[in-house]
């Protein structure tokens, strides 16, 4: 787990563990909040990204891949405003992974 501070870059290898985020957004507001997360290599490159809009419906866009627009998560997310994100990369399968629970 890597400790996230707002506006901070952080060190994080995504071969090798997992990002964890809380937020206490309310994604029944306005849609303007959002979860940004942007990966930069060992030369200090952009190689991505992973950003979440909290609306009605929260979506997310995964940057430098073939996913450049929103989508909607495959499940509605609960009420909850505390909610804890789990960001995994899979290197050997390509595919990263977006969990979220409440708390």
């Amino acid at each position: 787990t890597v400790s996230v501070e707002r506006e901070v870059l952080i060190p994080w290898n995504p071969d090798s563990e997992s990002i964890t985020v809380s937020t206490d957004s309310d994604i029944y507001k306005d849609g303007s909040e959002q979860l940004r997360i942007w990966f930069i290599d060992e030369y200090g490159t952009y190689a991505g990204d992973v950003y979440i809009n909290f609306k009605a419906h929260a979506m997310y866009r995964l940057g430098g891949c073939i996913l450049e627009r929103y989508k909607r998560f495959p499940v509605k997310l609960t009420t909850e405003t505390q909610k804890t994100w789990t960001i995994t990369y899979n290197y050997m399968e390509k595919r990263v992974l977006i969990q979220c629970s409440n708390g």
